[in-house]
């Protein structure tokens, strides 16, 4: 089996080792080899020692060859995808900011109010409308207010709230009223009456306020208003 020698050479010295059929390079203290991951090397011809040197310090003669190769070799394919790790725990929360300003006032809201009006001195025959007006669904205050009068001073009237076919509030006035025996007629037989209900509506239906008497020719409605309000609009 031949023998290889290899001769390494940093900083002016010159270490010698001999194997078989294999080439030893020493450590060095001094040297730099290899110089950043290459290894540095002059040769002459086959079969002649290969002297491996310090780059940063002396290159090959003339009549020599330079050899170099990287320490670490080729870099090998990338292996697979390892598995994905668990989840780590939450981390602590954090602090509260700061309250924002407050934002600017918005435009104030349109009250939606309902109102009709019956000519005055209205003749009552029978059950009398006497105004009216439909309303679209929602919730509503419906009130009612006017005057019911009697020539004779001997009627009794009633007046109601009606929504679509349907009584939901009513009030009985009398243009008379008794002391003991004796029967005495109020405010020149006038009496006011006021109606106020709430109402829920479903879809628009017609409200009205209705009067009869029990003395028709004689009784008659004066001054009467109806008038609703959406129950969103009322203030507190």
């Amino acid at each position: 089996m031949r023998k290889v020698i290899v001769r390494l050479l940093t900083g002016g010295a010159v270490v010698a080792a001999a194997a078989a059929g294999a080439i030893i390079i020493p450590a060095v203290a001094t040297g730099t080899i290899p110089n950043s991951g290459v290894i540095n090397a002059c040769y002459v011809k086959s079969g002649s020692p290969l002297l491996v040197i310090d780059a940063s310090v002396r290159g090959c003669a003339k009549n020599q060859t330079a050899l170099s190769w990287n320490v670490a070799g080729q870099q090998g394919p990338a292996g697979p995808t390892g598995p994905q790790g668990p989840t780590g725990p939450q981390g602590p929360t954090g602090p509260q900011g700061s309250t924002g300003p407050q934002g600017p006032q918005g435009p104030a809201g349109t009250t939606s109010l309902y109102d009709a009006n019956a000519p005055g001195g209205q003749q009552l025959s029978g059950q009398t409308p006497l105004a009216r007006f439909f309303l679209p669904a929602g919730s509503f205050l419906v009130q009612a207010t006017g005057y019911v009068n009697d020539v004779s001073n001997d009627a009794a009237e009633t007046c109601e709230l009606i929504q679509g076919n349907t009584t939901f509030q009513s009030e009985e006035i009398d243009t008379f009223g008794t002391l003991g025996s004796i029967t005495i007629s109020q405010r020149d037989s006038s009496a006011p009456f006021s109606l106020s209900a709430p109402l829920t509506l479903s879809a628009l239906t017609s409200v009205e306020v209705d009067c009869s008497s029990d003395d028709d020719p004689n009784a008659s409605a004066d001054n009467v208003n109806l008038s609703a309000l959406p129950v969103g609009s009322i203030t507190p």
